[in-house]
């Protein structure tokens, strides 16, 4: 069974828009896969969503193996950083990105 995160950007959509699946390894479980999956979908100095390497060939640096993007992006169009109010889905669990941490919201399942 994956370890799987689902990233949903809410806070400055129209509406809630899936941008990501991350896959935080067997080690990790509930906050500590949810703090590998914002970390994981954050803009530091490269754009997270790009791949790993931009259209010129130079590498990402921001490239994750671990995640997987839905949707087409390319060097020109750009997923932003994870926030506050957006929101992480994880074993059936809905959590909100809160000031500091994660705060449960709903249960999916």
């Amino acid at each position: 069974m994956k370890n799987e995160v689902t990233v949903i950007h809410t806070a400055y959509e129209d509406g809630p828009k899936a941008v990501a699946k991350v896959e935080a390894g067997p080690e990790l479980s509930d906050m500590g896969a949810l703090e590998y999956a914002f970390r994981a979908t954050q803009n530091s100095t490269e754009k997270w969503a790009i791949g790993p390497f931009h259209s010129n060939g130079e590498p990402n640096s921001e490239h994750n193996p671990d995640v997987t993007v839905l949707g087409e992006k390319d060097d020109d169009d750009w997923i932003r950083s994870t926030s506050v109010g957006d929101e992480l889905l994880y074993e059936g669990r809905r959590y909100r990105v809160d000031e500091y941490g994660f705060k449960l919201v709903t249960e999916t399942s």
